[in-house]
């Protein structure tokens, strides 16, 4: 079991803690320029960099910035950087930090719910590439992880319940009690801090247990991939349009295709299936209809999963558990995609 960096639950950062006697560089977006950086406590040394925000800036030459400043500042092979922001500052970080100088220290303040949740854990980096998800990366672990869940405040709703999607996607694969407590509950109030800390800590532990067991993805961390396969091909797709997709947005859809194709694989039985997908409408409605079935599976042919020409997904059961490698032709794919639009009509 690979050794994973568990996260330390505050209220109140003092980054100092993190930063150690190593020269700290602190990384953020415009959003968490304006929202975060005023509720932490930074070193007086720290030298704060600053990107735009948005997924349509994880790319190689938003990298290529934040490698100028680190050199500009005479960043040697004991800084560390301090990722303050959420999942596209905690993959933009991450890859900058395990490239430079082949390998800085870097920290993880995950500042949205989806990163606290899920892009922050288990040690994945990236940025997008040719309009493909995360199609350059490393697995590289950070110094620590620390989660502020008052953060949480600071979130619309839209950010909010895109991080729920990965959430409710470690419960789906991983966790029926769970689930089934959801559907009971719903979302808490961003206020109610042990309400937050409670579901974060099982999200991260059930993305921890199968990361840890898996740390280069090769067998059972697949599973976490689900809804990933068309949900990643849906962002590429609606990034260049009107309505971008948020990523959980995204893995939401996602997940209600892939759920639609074990059904008819009879991977899941129909009515659990349905069941599951019934949940993923009520919370993340209004969804977007998909127009060409076609280009989004182009993008999916990119996916990291894939073996030769073969599209693999991941794909649930029944609630709590999931298969991999689940190999699944071009025909069943977008039968589900007509699916999901007919959902909308």
């Amino acid at each position: 079991m690979a050794d994973f960096p568990l996260p330390d639950f505050v209220q109140s950062i003092h980054l100092k803690k993190i930063a150690g006697a190593a020269k700290p560089f602190v990384l953020v977006d415009s959003n968490t320029a304006k929202h975060c950086l005023s509720e932490i406590a930074l070193p007086a040394d720290a030298v704060v960099i600053e990107i735009k925000a948005g997924e349509e800036h994880k790319n190689i030459h938003t990298c290529m910035q934040v490698w100028e400043q680190l050199t500009k500042h005479h960043a040697d092979r004991n800084a560390i950087l301090i990722n303050i922001g959420g999942g596209v500052v905690c993959d933009i970080g991450g890859f900058v930090a395990s490239s430079y100088k082949r390998g800085i220290n870097f920290a993880q303040v995950p500042t949205s719910l989806l990163a606290m949740a899920d892009a922050a854990i288990g040690g994945k980096t990236g940025i997008d590439f040719l309009g493909y998800k995360n199609q350059i990366g490393t697995f590289a672990q950070p110094h620590s992880i620390t989660i502020y869940p008052s953060f949480l405040e600071t979130l619309p709703e839209r950010e909010l319940l895109s991080g729920m999607a990965e959430v409710l996607k470690h419960y789906i694969i991983a966790d029926e009690t769970s689930f089934n407590e959801f559907v009971l509950d719903g979302i808490p109030n961003t206020e109610n801090y042990n309400a937050w800390k409670t579901i974060l800590q099982k999200a991260i532990a059930i993305k921890t247990s199968i990361a840890a067991n898996d740390p280069f993805e090769k067998g059972a961390r697949k599973k976490l991939n689900f809804g990933h396969t068309v949900g990643h091909a849906l962002e590429s797709y609606f990034l260049n349009t009107n309505k971008p997709l948020l990523h959980g947005e995204a893995v939401a859809i996602g997940m209600v295709c892939e759920l639609l194709i074990a059904s008819e694989l009879k991977i899941m039985a129909s009515p659990e299936a349905e069941k599951v997908i019934q949940v993923l409408q009520e919370v993340f409605l209004p969804q977007q209809k998909i127009e060409d079935e076609n280009a989004v599976l182009q993008l999916m042919k990119q996916d990291k999963k894939n073996q030769g020409d073969k599209i693999l997904f991941s794909l649930p059961n029944r609630i709590g558990h999931c298969l991999y490698n689940c190999e699944v032709e071009e025909d069943v794919v977008k039968n589900a995609i007509r699916s999901f639009n007919a959902k909308l009509i």
